[in-house]
């Protein structure tokens, strides 16, 4: 981890979803384009996603963080797919794999709850909060999708296979 401006407060980090107006804008966005053709909302939803790209990653000036629930990473990579933009994809790939270092482990509750205590590429199970895993699952396999990450992709699969056999952490 580099040495950007002091990571948001404890409180943001605890927050359930601290960047789900981000998702919802840009989930909400593509809906009404994709139903529609009106492309006001998918408007914002750029302009939104555009100051998530200067915010957050190792960049000088940058927060070296990941939201306490993972769900943006979907609308970033969903954001790509309609635009084209490479630095939505780039994102969701940064966030994905800049959770599992513990960076969310703060007043006693545990780094596995946010999917946070293994990079997502080294856990063979299942790991944190059902909704947060399944979450973290999707956006991995939709940013290894798009990348062609295959040693990603079959990490998920081996996580995927474990919550069949009902092994989770």
């Amino acid at each position: 981890m580099h040495a950007g401006p002091a990571a948001p407060t404890t409180t943001a980090r605890l927050s359930v979803r601290p960047l789900a107006p981000g998702e919802a804008t840009v989930s909400s966005g593509l809906w009404l384009v994709r139903a529609s053709g009106h492309t006001e909302l998918l408007d914002v939803a750029v302009k939104l996603a555009d100051h998530l790209v200067a915010t957050f990653g190792t960049g000088e000036g940058q927060y070296d963080f990941v939201d306490g629930h993972p769900v943006v990473e979907m609308g970033l990579v969903e954001l790509y797919r309609e635009t084209g933009t490479r630095a939505y994809l780039d994102l969701a790939r940064y966030f994905v794999q800049a959770r599992g270092h513990g960076m969310l482990a703060t007043h006693g509750v545990e780094s596995a709850y946010f999917s946070d205590r293994l990079p997502v590429r080294e856990q063979t199970t299942v790991e944190g909060h059902a909704v947060r895993a399944v979450y973290l699952a999707a956006g991995a396999a939709d940013v290894a999708i798009e990348t062609g990450d295959g040693e990603l992709l079959t990490a998920l699969g081996v996580q995927y296979a474990a919550m069949e056999r009902g092994s989770s952490t």
